[in-house]
């Protein structure tokens, strides 16, 4: 089956705020009649809001029990200001396993816009914007008795970009994202945490610690999913880029943002939610892909073959899911249940957007909703496993199994009980794992999360993580050191072995983590990856790690006492990151000279100092060290205009004489020089130097290029005299022209070249 021209909407059926094509579509029934899915699939109704409270759900998870929570929104955008709000998070049940629900409690209620939630330590946190609140249950009767505010400060800008895409990270962290136009200042029992303009979240309730995981510019991020060895991808909504999200979760200081990066799947706009494919119900060719929701215009799941790539990932697009005819089929979230089947949230509206009409438009749908369910018929379901009901050790057994989200909700669990009892089960576990086990080294890498979870540094098991045959479990061991450094003497030496791993994945681990040492030994190690391969995200990850670690090497690269490993350029790489005043304060050694003689905004004192002092260290004439530098300066790519300019500038203020000394060089310049400015350089170079500009003409007259640059050399000369005689050259190919206005200005010069007789007009 192919999507393209028919999974646009049906032409004509576009809704008018409640039309033929929406009205009928509030029949569930005709609703699915509009969903296609590929061959062999089979799409269901789970719920609809025809037998349960489940208006405008927006975002769902699975308990530990196997149950299905979905938050509601009727209130979005907002409430009306006679109305109290009350959204809800609802559970829903499947008591006869017939793939449908059957029963529902309301977990909680009263609640507004809640863009966001997860499940955890006996209760749920919930986003309350501009709060995040913790509610429990506490009699057992699935009904929330108590809430609680945990974090406040939350930006309240604009509800469609508050806290959302709620996560468990593997080793216990709970992630969540916010938009762009947002102000966040959270206060916290470590001091104020702040974000502006978009960004990852990640708190650790058991030490009430918020971070901020990844400060980058996104649009609205509405998804975040981590695969089975704990690297993470988000989806930013509006834009319908797709990241590789471990390159941009280094270390970074507020207010600084990431720079741009490349997203690492093909553009879908605008998505909400995503997902792993790691579901033996499914067939083995999807197992990994990176599938996600789209809202508008394609309205279904766009499908992703991931592609390890070097340190990194591409992806291929595969055939959609699903897809739907229904302008009123918006799919908001995505998470494959404990049977093995996908689960859909269908936020059911005609209109969605917040901007494009009226936040009280009357074409609003606040009283519908669904979730479907996706499964393929060519394989059986799972069999749900009620976690809650199994003894510690079996529930660690669980993270043994295939699908990710089993392991998911199994760490979730182990996180509620009691530490003392997960830690000395989990012991006897690791002792239990047989080492030829296929998946032994992903047993321990679980393991560790289960550490990191409950809080406890076991630095040995750490070690031997990190020492194990797989890469992509030492890859995941860097992440845990990134949150146990103070613990972990052995750090550096670590760290070091690592930046030099024979695998990029480990390397860049080893990068990010370094970032968040803020020592000069911490970017001497960084720099250590440049004697390896470096491929896109490397580059990408060293120069942030580099730039964020500035305020601890700078001062003692300014002092000249930093080490940095015998790799050519290294210098170079590192100067490229200090600011041009600060840099003109630096301990004088070639490199520092020659990024200042590069740099545009150098003061004309700076670059004298540096001509002085090279010519002083490497023993050469300045003139020399000046053309040299524009040599290198000067080429294809290179954003170094200004740069060239200023070196010109002061190329052609020597005296004639110094200019005759370097005559070969200055035709050369003339010749084979890269840019206009350097070409033009070298011909002014000339006609100042020899005064006798017949040599000069004769060079640049051989071609249309030549002679062109050549008129544009004459007010570079910087002498009357020579200026003159140079245009004496001229002047006879010059037609239609007043010649003294021309070479006044040489800014009109219409020349009649010899020999092929073509005209050529010069502005």
């Amino acid at each position: 089956m192919t999507i393209s021209a028919t999974a646009q909407n049906v032409e004509g059926k576009e809704p008018n705020r409640g039309g033929e094509m929406y009205l009928e579509a509030q029949d569930p029934e005709v609703a699915k009649s509009r969903l296609h899915v590929p061959e062999g699939f089979k799409i269901d109704l789970f719920a609809t809001e025809k037998d349960f409270p489940i208006y405008n759900p927006v975002s769902l998870t699975f308990d530990a029990k196997g149950r299905l929570w979905v938050a509601t929104m009727p209130s979005y955008p907002q409430r009306l200001p006679d109305e109290e709000p009350n959204d809800t998070i609802v559970i829903l049940e499947d008591t006869n396993r017939d793939g449908k629900a059957d029963k529902h409690t309301v977990f909680i209620d009263k609640l507004h816009v809640p863009t966001g939630f997860e499940l955890g330590d006996g209760g749920a946190y919930i986003a309350q914007q501009p709060n995040l609140i913790f509610a429990k249950d506490t009699d057992g009767d699935d009904v929330a008795d108590t809430r609680e505010v945990i974090l406040h400060g939350f930006g309240t800008e604009d509800s469609h970009h508050s806290i959302s895409a709620f996560t468990w990270g593997p080793g216990g962290g709970l992630y969540f994202q916010e938009g762009t136009f947002h102000h966040s200042q959270v206060e916290t029992p470590y001091g104020p945490v702040r974000l502006v303009d978009a960004g990852v979240f990640r708190y650790k309730p058991d030490q009430y610690r918020l971070d901020v995981f990844v400060s980058y510019r996104f649009a609205n991020p509405w998804g975040h999913i981590f695969d089975r060895w704990g690297q993470n991808f988000i989806a930013d909504a509006s834009p319908g880029t797709n990241y590789f999200g471990s390159a941009i979760s280094g270390n970074i200081e507020y207010p600084n943002k990431r720079s741009p990066m490349e997203v690492f799947t093909s553009k879908v706009r605008p998505t909400a939610g995503c997902e792993i494919v790691s579901s033996r119900h499914f067939p083995d060719e999807f197992q990994g892909n990176f599938i996600l929701n789209n809202t508008i215009g394609f309205q279904g799941i766009k499908n992703h073959k991931r592609i390890e790539e070097g340190s990194g990932f591409t992806s291929e697009e595969q055939e959609p899911l699903l897809w739907s005819e229904d302008i009123n089929f918006r799919p908001v979230d995505l998470q494959f249940g404990p049977d093995g089947a996908l689960y859909i949230v269908d936020w059911f509206n005609p209109l969605i957007g917040h901007m494009q009409y009226s936040l009280r438009d009357e074409g609003r749908d606040h009283s519908h909703g669904r979730i479907w369910r996706l499964t393929y018929t060519g394989k059986p379901l799972l069999k749900p496993v009620d976690m809650t009901a199994l003894s510690t050790y079996d529930l660690l057994d669980q993270l043994k199994e295939y699908e990710d989200r089993t392991r998911y909700r199994a760490r979730a669990e182990l996180r509620g009980r009691d530490r003392d009892e997960v830690i000395s089960n989990l012991e006897k576990w690791i002792d239990d794992q047989t080492h030829t086990d296929r998946d032994y080294h992903h047993h321990m890498l679980e393991a560790l999360w289960v550490y990191q979870g409950q809080s406890v540094y076991n630095t040995d098991h750490l070690l031997k993580v990190f020492t194990s045959p797989e890469p992509k479990a030492r890859a995941a061991s860097l992440r845990v050191l990134r949150y146990w450094r103070d613990e972990v003497p052995e750090a550096y030496s670590m760290l070091q072995q690592a930046v030099n791993d024979p695998h990029p994945r480990v390397r860049l681990e080893a990068l990010l983590t370094l970032s968040f040492f803020m020592d000069p030994q911490a970017a001497e190690i960084a720099m250590e990856a440049r004697a390896h391969e470096m491929d896109y995200y490397l580059n990408y990850v060293l120069k942030e790690t580099i730039d964020t670690l500035g305020p601890a090497w700078q001062p003692e690269m300014a002092a000249g006492d930093l080490t940095l490993p015998d790799i050519d350029g290294s210098a170079e790489y590192m100067l490229q990151f200090v600011d041009t005043e600060d840099l003109a304060e630096f301990k004088g050694t070639p490199a520092v000279y020659k990024e200042l003689l590069a740099r545009a905004d150098a003061t004309a004192e700076s670059r004298r100092n540096a001509v002085q002092g090279l010519a002083l260290l490497s023993g050469v004439n300045e003139l020399d060290v000046l053309l040299d530098t524009l040599q290198e300066e000067d080429g294809p790519g290179k954003d170094s205009e200004h740069t060239v300019q200023a070196l010109s500038n002061i190329i052609l203020s020597a005296k004639p004489f110094e200019l005759r000394r370097v005559a070969s060089r200055a035709e050369a310049l003339a010749t084979e020089g890269k840019s206009p400015i350097a070409r033009q350089t070298g011909y002014a170079m000339l006609v100042r130097g020899q005064r006798d500009t017949a040599e000069a003409w004769q060079i640049a007259s051989n071609s249309v290029g030549g002679t062109v640059d050549y008129v544009h050399a004459l007010p570079l000369a910087k002498d009357p005299q020579s200026i003159q005689g140079a245009f004496d050259h001229v002047y006879p190919y010059i037609a239609d022209t007043d010649a003294d206005a021309s070479v006044q200005g040489v800014r009109y010069v219409r020349i009649e070249l010899p020999g092929n007789r073509r005209v050529l007009t010069i502005a």
